[in-house]
């Protein structure tokens, strides 16, 4: 099992996977630490229940659209707007 520490690992998931091949589980924390941030913003009267103009912004070649798609689950969990 390898587990994915760092949210920037997203990017490498797949190619990670690809090398280590199929007998080795690639276990991805995204959600741990989402959950997390969402756990210490609560704690500490941090979070904004305002959604309508929290936007998320990504920097990416503007013609790779596919590190956008990678994101969209996170985006459509916190009714987020990409730029």
């Amino acid at each position: 099992i390898v587990v994915l520490g760092c949210t920037h690992f997203l990017m490498l998931e797949k190619e990670l996977q690809s090398l280590l091949g199929a007998e080795i589980s690639v276990i991805d924390s995204r959600d741990g630490v989402g959950n997390q941030i969402i756990k210490v913003l609560k704690e500490n009267s941090l979070l904004s229940e305002k959604k309508s103009d929290d936007l998320f912004i990504l920097t990416s070649n503007k013609n790779d659209k596919s590190k956008l798609e990678n994101y969209k689950w996170i985006l459509e969990k916190y009714g987020l707007c990409a730029v």
